[in-house]
């Protein structure tokens, strides 16, 4: 597995331990030039103001993830699975890679189908929401 997603995956569950209140379920998809994501992968959902805490809510901001499957779909996850975001502005990483040809999953270097350059827009998950929220991405499509 990548080191980077290994520690993300580490530390996700090290602060994701505690209450689940005030979660805002999230769902949607992630698309890779409009189609089929080429492999599935993780999505990061980090807080804006992850040193501070909320001073409107009095909880600490706490980072979010999901799982996408090979169709793209997700449900955002922070405490359990699928059980939703707090409200709040995150950016979100998109997380989709294979080993090379032939890697040693220990050894070798993991290669992104996500442009470094890739930015996915910010996550507005509103404090009065009434419903899911829906959050699709769609990843520029992988050069052959």
């Amino acid at each position: 597995m990548h080191t980077g997603l290994l520690v993300f995956l580490v530390l996700v569950g090290a602060v994701g331990c505690g209450e689940s209140r005030n979660l805002v379920p999230v769902h949607g998809r992630v698309s890779f030039g409009g189609g089929k994501p080429p492999a599935s992968g993780l999505l990061a959902f980090v807080p804006n103001d992850m040193p501070a805490r909320r001073v409107d809510t009095g909880h600490d901001p706490r980072p979010g993830r999901a799982i996408f499957d090979a169709d793209g779909k997700y449900k955002a996850a922070t405490f359990r699975d699928a059980d939703g975001l707090r409200p709040g502005t995150y950016d979100v990483r998109v997380i989709c890679e294979t080993l090379p040809p032939g890697g040693d999953p220990e050894t070798a270097a993991a290669i992104s189908y996500v442009p470094a350059s890739f930015n996915a827009p910010p996550l507005e998950v509103p404090k009065d929401a009434r419903s899911a929220v829906e959050y699709n991405i769609d990843v520029p499509a992988p050069r052959k």
